[in-house]
């Protein structure tokens, strides 16, 4: 387990790799690492490694938050916390505690161990997920550090397989400032797409449900962007109509009045209305061949345990064609 921690791996994924019966050693015994850990240095040199001897402090993750964002709001990197956090996916689920490492420095003598970029040739049955899950990595970080604009592969594409994740923070992609919406396509698969959730661009763009139209313009929201939440109640000033306030939360009229048992749209000054949670949104997906549980919650940007809980699911078994509800963050 320390040799695995060290090169970012599991123990399984060594044992499996080096065809090993237990998980037993002996010294001097050579054990190859996956992912294409090349021992280029045999000079100890001292590095800087962070030291958690102080006590950590704790993040309850926001709606709308991203491992990005709090590593930035921390100065961390997304790698830090995810290794500090022992995350296997950078996927967030609201209410999600997150461990932040404390700041202070100390010296290693430990050997560096330079790592080099692979390519991968993809082969007949392969998919993203499965080379990513190989290589230790996540689908979406493959993606990101290839710039592929979806997860579909052909048989003999060439992957590139990032050195360490460290290298994935050097990748810096250019994300346009609006998309043109085409046909077939969702508001959760546009979100995806550029690394966003349905809720940042369904309030970015004051959007009143994910229905989009063809040739509908929507503006990207930057990757920090948070959604506002919706206040539990509404003081009405001058000049505010039920309508004008209805369409500041993302409700319509009609919403606001039954909610408040309303008789009439008239409105006073100072009048307090209470304004309807939002509702979680969910969307529909049909599975198909060779899909598990986390390659659905991975494309959504959702969790494995958030769709088992809302289709009340009792073993991660699928069957082709079942048909899933999974909830949006």
């Amino acid at each position: 387990s320390v040799i695995a921690q060290k090169y970012n791996k599991t123990s399984a994924q060594l044992k499996s790799f080096n065809k090993l019966r237990s998980t037993s050693l002996a010294i001097g015994q050579k054990i190859k690492i996956p992912g294409g850990y090349v021992i280029t240095k045999t000079t100890v040199t001292p590095k800087v490694v962070e030291s958690h001897n102080t006590q950590p402090s704790v993040h309850v993750v926001q709606r709308g938050e991203s491992l990005s964002v709090i590593a930035h709001k921390y100065n961390k990197t997304s790698a830090q916390l995810k290794s500090f956090n022992k995350l296997r996916s950078t996927s967030l689920a609201i209410g999600q505690k997150i461990k932040i490492p404390g700041s202070i420095s100390t010296v290693s003598s430990s050997p560096i161990v330079e790592q080099k970029e692979q390519v991968h040739k993809v082969r007949r049955g392969e998919s993203l997920s499965v080379i990513a899950s190989n290589y230790g990595y996540t689908s979406s970080q493959l993606k990101r550090y290839n710039k592929l604009r979806s997860t579909s592969l052909r048989v003999g594409q060439k992957i590139k397989i990032p050195a360490s994740t460290a290298a994935l923070e050097t990748v810096k992609i250019e994300v346009p400032t609006q998309h043109i919406v085409k046909s077939g396509e969702a508001l959760s698969l546009i979100a995806q797409r550029y690394g966003r959730t349905s809720e940042q661009f369904k309030s970015y763009n004051n959007l009143r449900s994910s229905q989009l139209a063809i040739g509908q313009v929507l503006k990207i929201p930057n990757e920090d962007y948070v959604a506002p939440s919706r206040p539990a109640s509404h003081t009405v000033t001058s000049g505010q109509s039920l309508s004008v306030i209805a369409h500041k939360y993302g409700i319509t009229t009609q919403q606001l009045k039954t909610y408040n048992n309303l008789r009439s749209s008239s409105l006073a000054v100072g009048q307090k209305l209470k304004i309807p949670p939002q509702k979680p949104q969910v969307t529909k997906h049909k599975v198909r061949s060779g899909e598990s549980l986390s390659v659905i919650a991975q494309r959504y940007g959702t969790t494995t345990s958030a769709i088992i809980s809302t289709n009340n699911l009792r073993s991660k078994s699928l069957a082709i064609g079942q048909v899933l509800t999974i909830p949006m963050s």
